[in-house]
């Protein structure tokens, strides 16, 4: 039996968008982590700057990547996550850690407000609990 969370708690598969070579980076801190946790399943790395990364192809785009993985970990900066998330939403990514401030705009506190494309839900984790977004109601303004 499979649980609604599992892509975020138990992923089959990762991408890490933000991926570096640049050590100490949190996209390099992310990468050496799940090496570090025995991870065995499919990691993809995310960045245009690289052709590979920790000795594993690294991919230029999220639709590029050659399955859905079940969890996106974003370690980009703020204004490149709203793109980031959409391409990831439209590839079936279905749960998602953000490492980010997400202040989006001067004048906003920090809240998501890219648009909805899908009507599936989407989990991030945020501050000490788990929220589940259903795409539609994301935009919260």
């Amino acid at each position: 039996m499979t649980h609604r969370l599992d892509p975020l708690l138990r992923p089959r598969s990762v991408a890490v968008i933000g991926a570096s070579v640049r050590e100490d980076s949190m996209g390099d801190w992310v990468l050496r982590n799940l090496e570090r946790s025995g991870f065995d399943g499919n990691v993809y790395p995310v960045n245009p700057g690289y052709d590979e990364v920790r000795g594993r192809e690294c991919f230029s785009s999220i639709s590029d990547l050659p399955e859905a993985p079940d969890l996106a970990i974003f370690a980009i900066g703020d204004h490149r996550l709203e793109a980031s998330v959409d391409e990831a939403i439209a590839k079936g990514v279905r749960a998602a850690v953000i490492h980010s401030s997400l202040f989006l705009d001067v004048g906003f506190s920090p809240r998501f407000v890219w648009p909805a494309r899908s009507t599936r839900h989407f989990y991030i984790p945020a501050e000490s609990h788990v929220r589940e977004y259903r795409i539609p109601r994301l935009v919260s303004r």
